[in-house]
């Protein structure tokens, strides 16, 4: 039997990857546009999941379902124009904030009590954070301040948080259907198919009242068919060893949550790399202490 950290390995590398084509296929596309063409062909791969699924769970996991597949589609859809308007190198360090944001939720809902490292590790990632904004200007006093003015007045790093939230919901609930400790768990094929399914239904509606429907999806695929489709592909990959870990009663959901945050490290020197982007050293340096208050709350 292959061991949850293994299977969270892949969602690392894989999720890595699939950010830096994230990145590159936003380039030349609209991010509502590329987002329901993704979710489109990434509704057709799980079609093949079809033979596997099955149905028999509890009528009430569907509502929970359908809650989780609304908040996930709107949680895609901004981290979509967040990445489209900055470097990835700035915007993927902001994604190791998901473990805070669970952590604090587990506190608030569940009365989940945090350890003085854990404090110690939500610091981290607030100063990994401050340094990611930090902007080279001749006077120290204006720089300090700096950070603080850059998230009050992005919106999209104002969308990256909304999303982590959202993505923070939808985490705990995934846990609880897909804990095999709990008899009625639903299996992970099944879990895949429906959530790919439903997130290409809602974002069909979201571009048919937001934007310009089916002559949006069609451009899109016109401009960016290949690149999506390899996207799709290695995130598929990414998903199916995500779920199957969560599967695993040993392998806690902030745990594995934690560590597939730290794929940021990657996606931030490939793609700061690739892209040639400016202060790659002082971004992997921000990214680099954020995953290290990761591990601190594990």
């Amino acid at each position: 039997m292959v061991s949850w950290q293994t299977l969270v390995l892949g969602t690392i590398i894989f999720t890595a990857i699939g950010s830096i084509i994230h990145k590159k296929t936003l380039f030349k596309e609209h991010a509502m546009e590329f987002s329901a063409v993704f979710t489109i062909f990434m509704a057709i791969i799980s079609l093949f999941l079809w033979p596997y699924t099955n149905f028999d769970f509890p009528a009430h996991y569907w509502w929970l379902m359908l809650f989780l597949i609304v908040l996930s589609s709107i949680a895609f859809l901004y981290v979509s124009k967040a990445t489209r308007h900055m470097e990835i190198s700035e915007s993927s360090p902001l994604f190791t904030f998901g473990p805070v944001i669970t952590a604090v939720l587990g506190f608030i809902f569940l009365e989940e009590s945090l350890l003085p490292r854990q404090i110690f590790g939500i610091l981290l990632m607030f100063a990994g954070s401050y340094i990611l904004e930090l902007k080279s200007k001749k006077s120290i006093k204006k720089e300090l301040l700096t950070p603080f003015k850059s998230i009050a007045r992005s919106r999209y790093i104002r969308y990256i948080i909304l999303a982590l939230i959202l993505y923070a919901v939808t985490d705990i609930i995934g846990r609880y259907m897909l804990d095999t400790e709990n008899h009625t768990s639903i299996e992970p094929l099944t879990f895949l198919f429906i959530l790919h399914i439903g997130i290409a239904i809602t974002m069909f509606i979201f571009i048919s009242i937001f934007h310009d429907g089916i002559k949006g999806i069609y451009h899109g695929i016109k401009t960016s068919w290949a690149w999506i489709a390899l996207m799709v592909g290695i995130l598929f990959i990414s998903r199916l060893f995500l779920v199957y870990a969560i599967t695993i009663p040993m392998a806690k959901i902030a745990l594995v949550v934690a560590l597939r945050r730290s794929s940021v490290i990657i996606t931030t020197f490939l793609g700061g790399e690739l892209f040639h982007e400016k202060h790659l050293m002082q971004k992997i340096l921000a990214a680099v202490i954020m995953v290290i208050g990761i591990l601190l709350l594990i």
